[in-house]
């Protein structure tokens, strides 16, 4: 790991990529669906861009974070016993932390086409006692990074955000779910509204058939000269007749 933290760009890239990476799997997050690695994207001129890790938040939001921090005179100041050679390799880590804040400001990440990113980038630092040293050595160095758009994090303060981040993600699956829970009570109540609708509408229709047929039957059984007394007169002339009444006049 040290080789890999010192040695060139690339390896320091691919190292601290994976750390940050176990990071955000400890964190509950998938590849591809929560982050992505080496996301490629260009800006309005036409220049592509590979952010080493960008975070997918609601709204289409993002969170791009760049793990190439180098480390080579962190772990010089480490290694050494020397108390001259320890504040030229702090200085020297400094004074590369400036540089590569400096170099990832000048990328702009922020104005990338596809990502809808904050106003800051992370960029992440593998050991915590590295970033607390960097800033008791030179407390500015926060300020510095701030005014050029960068948040410096390590360890301990990337899970703290992306801790933020799944309250923010459960939050929103909790609205969405909120949103479709109103949705379907209120295509329940317009379907209950719209049956009791057309139950009362044949029930209706069903009392005024009702109605029809008594007054039909009224007509034709009620008083002496209705048409069944006649009939019933006509059959006692000698009428021959098969179906007897089932009602009683």
């Amino acid at each position: 790991m040290t080789n890999a933290l010192t040695a060139n760009i690339s390896d320091m890239g691919d190292m601290g990529e994976a750390i940050l990476e176990n990071i955000l799997q400890d964190c509950g997050m998938t590849k591809d669906r929560d982050y992505k690695t080496q996301f490629t994207d260009k800006n309005e001129s036409g220049q592509i861009f590979r952010p080493d890790v960008v975070i997918f938040l609601p709204e289409k939001r993002n969170i791009i974070i760049d793990s190439k921090l180098p480390m080579k005179d962190w772990y010089d100041y480490q290694n050494t016993d020397d108390e001259k050679a320890k504040e030229v390799s702090i200085k020297n880590f400094i004074s590369s932390m400036k540089s590569h804040i400096n170099a990832i400001h000048k990328k702009d990440y922020t104005n990338l086409i596809k990502l809808n990113s904050p106003d800051y980038v992370f960029i992440f630092m593998p050991h915590d006692y590295a970033l607390i040293t960097a800033q008791k050595y030179d407390q500015s160095i926060s300020n510095y990074a701030q005014q050029k758009q960068v948040i410096i994090v390590g360890p301990s303060t990337l899970i703290m955000c992306m801790k933020l981040v799944e309250s923010i993600w459960r939050l929103e699956k909790q609205n969405k779910n909120s949103k479709e829970i109103a949705e379907i009570a209120g295509s329940m109540f317009d379907q209950i509204a719209k049956t009791l609708n057309l139950l009362e509408k044949t029930e209706a229709s069903l009392i005024k058939s009702t109605e029809n047929i008594n007054q039909s039957k009224k007509y034709i059984t009620d008083g002496k000269g209705s048409l069944l007394s006649r009939a019933n007169k006509i059959k006692d002339l000698g009428a021959k007749t098969k179906v007897e009444l089932d009602i009683n006049e």
